[in-house]
């Protein structure tokens, strides 16, 4: 009575949501599939280089590539152990260029905009307070050119 879903052939090629019949031999192969893509890249990458006359980064970037897609091959610990390094790693330097460049230069940017902005004494935001003033509604004519409705950004 108790029969687990069968999945038809054709929801399966479009979104395999059943658990895989051999998932062994599944996990074995996408770790090679990646890292051939990965070699693929590296190679290609390795060519630009050596094509644009750059031999020894074209022989590391070839070599890099080259050991990652070896060890998936024969080492597949090895392989999960570099796959951990590299992710720590992108992690590391993600973090080191938002906090050591972006946030400076986002308030050295703005802050630099804001104080020479003041000192000509622009404020395109209108952000002072005006309290003789009822509103601070601006009328905005609507014209009668029906072209503005093609233009409306």
């Amino acid at each position: 009575m108790n029969t687990p879903y069968q999945q038809g052939p054709v929801s399966e090629t479009v979104w395999a949501w059943v658990c895989p019949k051999n998932t062994a031999q599944a996990a074995k192969k996408k770790p090679v599939l990646k890292n051939s893509i990965a070699l693929l890249v590296g190679l290609s990458v390795s060519g630009l280089f050596y094509w644009f006359d750059f031999p020894i980064m074209a022989a590391v970037v070839f070599l890099i590539s080259a050991s990652i897609f070896f060890c998936s091959l024969f080492f597949p610990k090895c392989s999960k152990a570099i796959e951990r390094f590299l992710a720590w790693l992108s992690r590391t330097v993600g973090e080191a260029l938002t906090w050591g460049l972006l946030v400076p230069f986002f308030y050295i940017w703005f802050t630099g905009a804001h104080v020479l902005l003041s000192l000509r004494g622009k404020d395109p935001m209108t952000r002072k307070l005006d309290y003789e003033k009822e509103s601070y509604w601006q009328d905005k004519s609507a014209g009668d050119d029906l072209a503005r409705y093609r233009r409306q950004f």
